[in-house]
């Protein structure tokens, strides 16, 4: 809910709300900011043993290192001496390797994490 002025009616809302609020519908949380609510819900968590806090620093750029072979080449050439620079026009377009194994070594296993 944007404030405590102004209430959200879900069967008249056409998408979901993704500002700053209040939180509804959260229990003990009901009413509080939403910033606040996030530190309370991970604190609360972790007092009852079922959840804990962490920082996950690879949802940060997970959409670039998603393209590096599904995606649109991002057309960047990384120089020691200038820096990332844009791939000159007569090298374009870039063109994935087709020579790439999808498989990881070993036996690895997808790992989720959860988030509280």
């Amino acid at each position: 809910m944007p404030s405590k002025e102004k209430e959200l009616k879900a069967e008249e809302m056409t998408e979901a709300y993704t500002e700053d609020g209040i939180m509804v519908n959260s229990g003990p949380f009901d009413g509080t900011p939403n910033r606040q609510g996030i530190r309370k819900v991970i604190q609360y968590a972790e007092q009852q043993g079922i959840g804990k806090g962490i920082i996950n620093y690879r949802l940060r750029d997970w959409l670039i290192s998603r393209q590096r072979y599904w995606g649109t080449p991002i057309p960047i050439i990384y120089c020691e001496k200038c820096g990332a620079v844009p791939v000159p026009d007569h090298q374009l377009p870039v063109l994935l390797p087709t020579d790439v194994a999808f498989k990881p070594p070993g036996n690895h296993r997808s790992r989720a994490t959860r988030i509280l």
